[in-house]
Order: structure tokens, then sequence, then C-alpha cells
């Protein structure tokens, strides 16, 4: 690879790494070590929404999709029975809403939100409580990082609509 065509791909990777980091570290800090697995999700999350016209539509209903994953997740871990159900109500729900002819892995996030859930269950509600606010700020990031980057960013890298 040449030096001319290395230093575009480092500029569009600043800003990712930026918000994964800054997603992770608050997330560890403020909200304890069962709520960094959000980081990958809204990572991929952002990298969606930063090239698009009209994202902050999409993120309300990916962030309302997300906090349904939350609530799923927890009463999934409960028991056997339920787990099977949730999740194959869970995961039917996302491609339906999510998977269209023009982006067939839209599920992609989700379906993560809805493994790393579970893969680090929380157990009473007040910690599904700290989850939801750990969401809720990641996205409030990742947000700002969107409007910041849609405000500097040139008028050819957001030409995708939703």
């Amino acid at each position: 690879m040449k030096l001319h065509n290395i230093k575009p791909a480092i500029k569009k990777a600043i800003a990712p790494t930026i918000v994964a980091t800054l997603i992770f570290f608050m997330t560890y800090y403020f909200f304890g070590t069962e709520n960094t697995m959000i980081g990958p999700f809204a990572t991929l999350s952002f990298l969606r929404f930063r090239t698009m016209r009209n994202h902050y539509e999409c993120m309300i209903k990916n962030f309302g999709i997300y906090f349904a994953m939350a609530f799923l997740s927890f009463f999934a871990v409960m028991n056997l029975p339920l787990c099977i159900i949730v999740n194959a109500l869970a995961l039917f729900w996302i491609a339906d809403i999510l998977i269209d002819e023009y982006n067939p892995t839209n599920y992609f996030p989700a379906g993560m939100a809805l493994i790393f859930f579970q893969i680090a269950p929380v157990s009473t509600p007040a910690a599904l409580l700290n989850r939801l606010e750990a969401l809720l700020a990641t996205f409030v990031l990742v947000l700002l990082f969107v409007f910041i980057l849609s405000k500097i960013g040139d008028k050819k890298t957001r030409s995708r609509t939703i």
C-alpha cells in the first residue's frame, strides 16, 4: 500500500477508534464491567450512522431496539424455556424490523446486543436500570460524534440515506 493511500484510511479510522475507546472507558468506569460489551455494537452503529444523511431517525429506532434487547435478555436468562422462547421471538422480530433488500446485514448489531447482553447477564431490576442508563449514555456519545462529524465532514461522505 502506498503512503498516499494510507492517509485517507487513517483519517477514516480515527473517529471510530476514539468513539470505541470513549465508550469502553465510560461504560467501564461509570456503569461497571458487565456493561462494557455495549461498545462493539454501539461502534458498529456509529460506523453505519456517520455516513447517513437522515441518521437521527435511524439512531432513535436502533436505540429502541437495543433497549428492547436489554429487556428481553433480562428475561431470557431466567430459565431455559423462557430463554428458548424469548431468543426465538427476539431474533425473528429483529429480522422482520431491520432486514430489507437494500441492507440485508442490518441485523448484526442488534443480534450482537441480544447475545452480548445474555453473555453478561444482569439479575436484578437495579442492574437492568444500570444497563439501560449505560445504553443511553453510549448513544448520547454516538449522537454527539455523529452530529460533530456531520457538521465538519464534507458533503460527499454523507451521501447515503436510510
